[in-house]
């Protein structure tokens, strides 16, 4: 075993490397590094971030094209300060990073949209890492016999992998052919079916209140939890809905379809 001691040196140089290859070269090489080795290390790291973020963001870096996509993650990870080494949350750095960058998109020459669709296919990955969630959920082969009862018979809740999105855009209608969509409300949920395959459902102001409510239910001491039926109703009696005989039979669909989805479920009795 040798008993030579580190070089003293050895941090600032590494951290000089580290800067120069994250800045293209805008920051000053190592001393003593041929110059087309320091080409491969810095194409080497810009290419496996750039084909991660990819993966990640399918669809974003299809829209953006080729040239745009590599100058966006380029000014990535020139400038944003990553806080974390782990390549799961390198997705995470990135939205981050759009979500700076979008107080000011005429300056990059970014789409209105662009952060709102990367935050979109962001909450896929979101929903597959989410924890499992063992809740007691409506079984498959029940249909709909004894669904309302079950409603009434405690609280329930959105499965734990259940996420919300609420954006300015159709995000989930942009593409390399549809590039640049009106402004629309446009509120998602995601959640994990019984595949555990993410899956995206369109919803509307109200339902994804409704979803934000259960949610909330969810989190009150046992004593104070509604059933679902009653968070219904407190919720259209705040849109000022309870006395359209439409718009209360919709509410009840929406939960008895959730139930059937998976998306709400029911913490186990001891």
């Amino acid at each position: 075993m040798s008993n030579e001691q580190p070089d003293g040196n050895f941090q600032p140089l590494q951290q000089q490397l580290a800067s120069y290859i994250r800045t293209y070269g805008d920051s000053p090489a190592p001393d003593d590094v041929a110059p087309e080795r320091l080409e491969i290390y810095r194409d080497l790291f810009a290419n496996n971030i750039r084909n991660l973020l990819a993966t990640t963001f399918p669809v974003t870096s299809k829209v953006l094209t080729s040239p745009r996509w590599r100058l966006l993650t380029r000014d990535f990870l020139r400038e944003h300060p990553c806080e974390t080494p782990y390549f799961a949350k390198i997705s995470e750095e990135f939205l981050a990073y759009l979500r700076g960058r979008a107080g000011k998109p005429v300056a990059h020459q970014d789409p209105p949209w662009l952060y709102e669709l990367a935050h979109y296919e962001w909450l896929e990955l979101a929903v597959d890492l989410a924890e499992d969630d063992n809740g007691e959920r409506w079984p498959l082969d029940h249909g709909s016999d004894g669904l309302d009862e079950w409603l009434c018979d405690g609280c329930v809740r959105p499965t734990l992998s259940a996420r919300a999105g609420v954006y300015h855009y159709p995000v989930h209608m942009i593409a390399p052919d549809n590039a640049t969509p009106a402004e629309v409300l446009t509120t998602l949920l995601v959640f994990r079916d019984d595949s555990d395959k993410a899956r995206f459902l369109h919803t509307s102001p109200f339902t994804l209140a409704l979803f934000e409510r259960l949610q909330a239910n969810a989190l009150r001491e046992p004593e104070q939890q509604r059933v679902a039926n009653v968070v219904l109703d407190e919720l259209l009696e705040s849109f000022g809905l309870s006395q359209q005989a439409a718009a209360v039979a919709g509410g009840h669909e929406v939960l008895r379809g959730w139930c059937r989805l998976g998306i709400l479920r029911k913490d186990r009795k001891d």
